[in-house]
Parts: C-alpha cells; sequence; structure tokens
C-alpha cells in the first residue's frame, strides 16, 4: 500500500510539474504571438508610407518627363549656351526650334573644374524623348566648339530628389554587398518575396555569376514562382551576367 501511495505523489508531482510546463509554454506562445501581431501592425504601416512615398514620387517625376540633364558641357563664357544645345541637336540629327524648349539653364554650384549639368525642359514630352532615344550616341565638345575640350557629353533623364536617393542608395549597396553568386542567394530572395508585403514588379539582378552552359543544363532551378525571367549571360566562363524577373500579368 505504502509503494502505492509513493507511486501516486510520485506520479501527482510529475504532473504538476507538466502542467507548470505546460502554462508556462502557454505563456510564451501568447507573447510570441502577441509580439507577432505588433510585428505585422508595423509593417502594415510601413507598406501604407511606402505606397504613399511611392504615389508622391510617381507624380513627381510624371512632371519632369519633360525635362533631362546634359553633363559635361564645357562652360564657355563667350558661348551662348542655347547655341551649344542646337548644335548638339544637329550632331544628334534632331530638328530643334527655339518654340520647343521651355527653359535652358545650368544647375547647381561649379565644384573644382567640373562643368555644372545643364537642364533641358521642352514644351513636349515627344521632344524630349527623342534627346533621350539617342542619350547613346557620342558626343565630345570640340565637335560642337573649336575652343572645347576633349570631355564627353552625356545624356541623363531628370530625375525627382526621391528617385535619385534611390538610385544613390541602390548603387552603394551593389557596390559594398553586391549580388554576386544567384546560385548562392536565390533561396533566400525566394523567401524575401514570399514574406514581403511589398508588391515588387521588377527585379534586377546583376553580377548573378553563371555561364550560358550552366543556365541551359539548370534553368529550372532559377525560377521564381509569378515572375517571368529574362537573362544576358556570359558564354565561356562564369562572372557578370545580368537576370531580369519581371512580375506576369
Amino acid at each position: 500500500m505504502r509503494s502505492v501511495i509513493q507511486s501516486q505523489q510520485f506520479l501527482s508531482a510529475q504532473y504538476v510539474d507538466i502542467k507548470s510546463g505546460q502554462d508556462s509554454i502557454g505563456s510564451q506562445l501568447e507573447q510570441v504571438e502577441k509580439r507577432m501581431g505588433e510585428i505585422m501592425e508595423r509593417e502594415k504601416v510601413r507598406y501604407t508610407e511606402i505606397e504613399e512615398l511611392s504615389r508622391i514620387a510617381f507624380l513627381e517625376q510624371g512632371d519632369n518627363d519633360r525635362k533631362l540633364e546634359l553633363h559635361g558641357v564645357d562652360e564657355i563664357p563667350e558661348v551662348n549656351i542655347e547655341e551649344i544645345i542646337f548644335e548638339i541637336s544637329n550632331k544628334l540629327e534632331i530638328k530643334l526650334e527655339s518654340r520647343d524648349l521651355e527653359s535652358i539653364y545650368r544647375v547647381n554650384n561649379k565644384q573644382r573644374d567640373q562643368s555644372r549639368p545643364v537642364l533641358l525642359q521642352f514644351v513636349s514630352r515627344k521632344k524630349c524623348t527623342e534627346f533621350k532615344e539617342r542619350k547613346r550616341t557620342i558626343l565630345i565638345n570640340r565637335d560642337l566648339d573649336r575652343r572645347g575640350s576633349e570631355r564627353k557629353i552625356y545624356i541623363h533623364e531628370y530625375l525627382s530628389n526621391y528617385h535619385k536617393r534611390l538610385l544613390w542608395d541602390t548603387k552603394q549597396y551593389v557596390k559594398k554587398n553586391g549580388f554576386r553568386s544567384i546560385k548562392k542567394h536565390l533561396d533566400k530572395l525566394c523567401i524575401y518575396l514570399e514574406t514581403s508585403l511589398v508588391s515588387i514588379d521588377v527585379i534586377l539582378l546583376p553580377e548573378v555569376n553563371i555561364t550560358e552552359w550552366e543556365y541551359e543544363k539548370c534553368s529550372g532551378l532559377f525560377e521564381l514562382s509569378g515572375y517571368d525571367r529574362i537573362e544576358k549571360l556570359r558564354k565561356d566562363r562564369e562572372g557578370g551576367g545580368l537576370m531580369v524577373y519581371i512580375k506576369k500579368g
């Protein structure tokens, strides 16, 4: 009888320990659920803020569709900047008249030996687009004016402050971290896309580091659900390479 009583006491003590453990686990689960709820609420707020910032940036950039910047144009005191612009349009084989331009002026302060960018604002988006379509054309100051330098002139889209900051941050991140290898990081990208509250339409991956041969043999490994894929890879060796994922629909 004594052994039965002792067994009952032992089992009762074990039951108390198990019940206490269950209560503790239940309490911890409640804390985890509460924490997750707080995180989800913060993510929703962030998502709303991101949507609003994106909308504002889109509207701001839309107002800049008639603008572009020319970088590297020499500052020659006795030369009218408008004359240089018309000479550039001739080199680009674009018919440009004074009525096509709303304004022309230099922006920012001159730094050291660098010339200030020239901001062009066109009356119509169509004329601005003609310049943008020829931005890969090589222009040299000396070809425009014999007093000019050998410096190249570059045509850039005029970006809003938000887009300039975004472009700068992206360049700095890629410079510091890089993507370097899609084989190593694709799983992380998949997890991010599955858990992110932000809808991403286009994903640009530089330095994917795979060859065309690897891609042909294992192309299925590089698929992302819900995205179409475009790639530009090196044929005979690793290094470099570019992949672009575009959201379907």
